[in-house]
This record gives structure tokens, C-alpha cells and sequence, in this order.
């Protein structure tokens, strides 16, 4: 009443030798170490190669790749564009920021997890951003890093630390009324203010023989008598009676 059944197997006419297997194996180990490196990336260095001065364009970046959110940007020397966008959604995070020549950093507000540093040259910081964690801003001798975005630190209680390292004496400018909670600590070089709400709502402390110049007239009182007093060392430029 059946036929006979059918069954339909794939055959290979050549049986695969050990040297192919194992060069498939080699081949195969080398994609995934490929594809964990990419995934173990971090770091994304800017080229300004695109049409656009966009973060989010791939080919503005040496990797031909845009970043990931959590990475680390390296704004290197003698790009095409100096002038450098972030359009990402408002908020992404990243960890640290390293500016090595004269940039102009703008566009949507970030979150910053790390270190932003800049080396070398004059730059402008406009980005609006959200602390996540204690910030460690260096800007290396004879540079000059001017941040006109305002600076929060969400629902906690966040600091900065300016010029930790000998190395970095340049100076940092701070132009908008920032919103952060925690301390606002000055180690090596220069802290210029531009605005009376620059530092603040928590303590500042400067290392004597700093220089903190350019007072905003309107400089919270709390900031002013603490440098003041505990500070009477240090270089103060600008400082009603001084």
C-alpha cells in the first residue's frame, strides 16, 4: 500500500582532513577574539572625517564607528573639525572626556562618569552636564579649558577636583551658575570664576599658593568667606580688600 519511504541525507563527497578542521577552528577563534575586542572597546578617538560635526556619525571617529554609551572620547590633535556636536539623546552617559588641541565642545546635555582633561591648548566645554560621579578635571600647564555648560549633579551630593596632578597647572574657567552639591577643591594652577554661582552649593577648598582670580561680583557669600579664611595662603586675584 506505501512505497518505500524516502529519506534525503547531504553527503560530502571529500571527508574533511584534521589540518581543515583545525584551520576552521582557527578561523572561527579569530572572529570571536575580533568580535570581544570590539565589544571590549572603550574608546572612541575623534577624527571630524564626516560630513557633519555630529558625535552620532560614524565617520567622525578613527573607528569609523559612532560611541557607545559608557565609552571614553579622546578629542586628538590635528583633527579635520574642532568644532564637535553631541547629538545623542540628552543624558547619555560617558565616562571621560580627553581634549588634546582647541576644540569646541557643544550640543545636548551629557552625563560624565569620570575625567575630563585637556592638554594642550584652549578649548570650550558648552556641554550641559550631569555629574555621576566626583569629577577630576586637569588641564595641563599653559592650557586653558573654559566650561560654559552648567554643571548638576542630579539628586546627589557631587564634587569636583580641579588640577589634582603637578602636571596640570593650566587654568580652568568656569562660566555658567552651576547647580552641583559637593566640594569644590582647587590643587595646582588657576580657577577663574564668571559667574557668582560657579561653584555651587557645597565648600570650596583651595591649596595655598593657588590662584582663584576673576571673582564674579555676585559670589556666593558661604564661597567667599571660606576662602577668605581658611585659604588666607593662597593667590587670590579680584578679591574684594585684597
Amino acid at each position: 500500500m506505501f512505497g518505500p519511504k524516502c529519506r534525503i541525507v547531504a553527503s560530502n563527497s571529500s571527508t574533511p582532513t584534521r589540518t581543515h578542521i583545525r584551520k576552521r577552528r582557527k578561523a572561527l577563534l579569530d572572529l570571536e577574539s575580533l568580535e570581544n575586542r570590539q565589544l571590549l572597546s572603550s574608546t572612541f578617538t575623534w577624527s571630524g572625517g564626516g560630513d557633519t560635526t555630529n558625535w552620532m556619525e560614524g565617520a567622525n571617529w578613527v573607528s569609523g564607528i559612532a560611541p557607545t554609551a559608557g565609552a571614553d572620547l579622546v578629542f586628538e590633535a590635528s583633527p579635520s573639525k574642532t568644532t564637535s556636536v553631541n547629538n545623542f539623546p540628552a543624558g547619555t552617559l560617558f565616562n571621560s572626556i580627553t581634549i588634546n588641541d582647541a576644540y569646541h565642545l557643544s550640543g545636548n546635555r551629557i552625563s560624565l562618569g569620570g575625567n575630563l582633561g585637556e592638554s594642550v591648548a584652549t578649548s570650550t566645554y558648552a556641554l550641559d552636564t550631569t555629574l555621576t560621579s566626583n569629577l577630576d578635571i586637569e588641564v595641563a600647564t599653559g592650557a586653558v579649558l573654559t566650561m560654559s555648560g552648567m554643571i548638576d549633579d542630579g539628586a546627589g551630593t557631587i564634587g569636583i577636583s580641579v588640577n589634582q596632578d603637578t602636571g596640570s597647572q593650566g587654568t580652568l574657567n568656569l562660566s555658567a551658575a552651576n547647580v552641583y552639591h559637593g566640594t569644590t577643591t582647587l590643587t595646582y594652577g588657576t580657577l577663574s570664576i564668571d559667574n557668582g554661582g560657579a561653584l555651587g552649593t557645597g565648600p570650596f577648598q583651595l591649596t595655598p599658593g593657588m590662584m582663584f582670580e576673576r571673582y564674579a561680583p555676585a559670589l556666593r557669600q558661604h564661597h567667599r568667606a571660606q576662602c577668605d579664611h581658611a585659604q588666607r595662603g593662597a593667590d587670590v586675584t579680584g578679591w574684594p580688600g585684597r
